[in-house]
C-alpha cells in the first residue's frame, strides 16, 4: 500500500479517506496512485514574429485545471452490494456543482489541499475483470484555483524604533499575495520588499486601536480602516503592493508610533 492518501471532504462536511489500496484489501474505496497527479496548466499570450516564422511569448498565467480522479472500488472479501452502497454514498457527497475539498497527504506526512467541483465520470464505471472484481470510475473534477495550499504564512512583526528589517520565508513554489494588518497607532507606515524593490505606504495616520487591513490579492483586493472600506489611505505615489516570492523575502519596515504589522498568506504549490 502506498504512503500517500487523499481525503475528500464532501459538501456535507463528511470526510472520505481515499487510500491507495492493494488488491488484498477487503473493501477499499481508493485512489489509483499510478494515474493520479500532475500539475496546474498554463495559458500563453503570444504574437507572431514580424518577417520571420514563429511566435513571441508575451505573457504566461496559471489557470485552474480540469483533472481526472481515478477511484477504485474492490470487494475480494466483501459483497458487490457493499461496493454499490459505498459508491452511492460518494455520489451524495459530490453532487454536481457542489464545492468539495481534496486533502492530499504526502509520504512525509505533510498535507496540501484544493477546492474543486465534481463535473462528470460517475455515470461510467468499469469492472476490470471477473477475477479481480475492481470497479474503476474516472471522476472529472474542476479545480477552483490553479494551486494546492500547503499551509499558511502567519507572522506578527513588532519593533521599538522607526525602522526594522525582517525576513519572511515562502516555502511554496509560486508567489503568494499576502493580507497585511497594521495595528495602530501608526503614522507614515511603509513596507518595502528589498527582494523586489516594491513599496507601499500609508497616506494618513491611524488612530489608536484601529486596524488597517489590506488584501493585496488582485482578484480579491480590499482595504479597510477600523472595519470601514477605505481606498484613500494609501499613498498613490507609493502604492506598489507586492507578492511574497518563493524563498526568503527581505523586508524594510518604517513607521512612527507603536504599531505592529501582521502578515497572512497561503503557501501555494503547483503539484499535489
Amino acid at each position: 500500500m502506498s504512503d500517500r492518501s487523499l481525503t475528500l471532504v464532501g459538501a456535507d462536511g463528511v470526510q472520505y479517506q481515499l487510500v491507495c489500496p492493494s488488491k488484498q484489501d477487503a473493501l477499499a474505496l481508493g485512489l489509483d496512485s499510478t494515474v493520479w497527479g500532475g500539475t496546474s496548466t498554463h495559458a500563453f499570450q503570444t504574437r507572431d514574429r514580424v518577417g520571420v516564422a514563429g511566435q513571441i511569448v508575451e505573457g504566461v498565467r496559471w489557470q485552474a485545471a480540469t483533472f481526472k480522479l481515478p477511484i477504485l472500488n474492490a470487494w475480494p472479501l466483501g459483497s458487490e452490494q457493499a461496493v454499490s452502497d459505498t459508491m452511492d454514498t460518494l455520489w451524495k457527497a459530490l453532487g454536481p456543482g457542489r464545492t468539495v475539498r481534496l486533502i492530499h497527504t504526502r509520504p512525509d506526512g505533510t498535507r496540501r489541499s484544493m477546492t474543486c467541483s465534481y463535473v462528470s465520470g460517475g455515470e461510467l464505471m468499469t469492472i476490470t475483470s471477473h477475477d479481480d472484481r475492481w470497479i474503476i470510475s474516472n471522476l472529472v473534477m474542476r479545480a477552483h484555483t490553479p494551486f494546492w495550499v500547503g499551509g499558511m504564512i502567519l507572522e506578527t512583526i513588532t519593533w521599538g524604533g522607526t525602522t526594522a528589517h525582517h525576513t519572511i520565508v515562502n516555502d511554496g513554489d509560486v508567489p503568494t499575495w499576502p493580507r497585511w494588518t497594521i495595528t495602530a497607532p501608526s503614522e507614515n507606515t511603509e513596507i518595502t520588499s528589498l527582494t523586489t524593490g516594491q513599496t507601499f505606504r500609508l497616506a494618513r495616520s491611524a488612530a489608536a486601536y484601529q486596524h488597517v487591513i489590506v488584501d493585496t490579492n488582485p482578484r480579491t483586493w480590499s482595504s479597510t480602516i477600523g472595519g470601514t472600506p477605505n481606498d484613500s489611505i494609501w499613498d498613490p505615489l507609493s502604492r506598489d503592493f507586492f507578492p511574497l516570492q518563493p524563498g526568503p523575502n527581505h523586508l524594510l519596515l518604517r513607521h512612527h508610533g507603536g504599531s505592529s504589522i501582521s502578515v497572512h498568506a497561503p503557501v501555494l504549490h503547483v503539484a499535489p
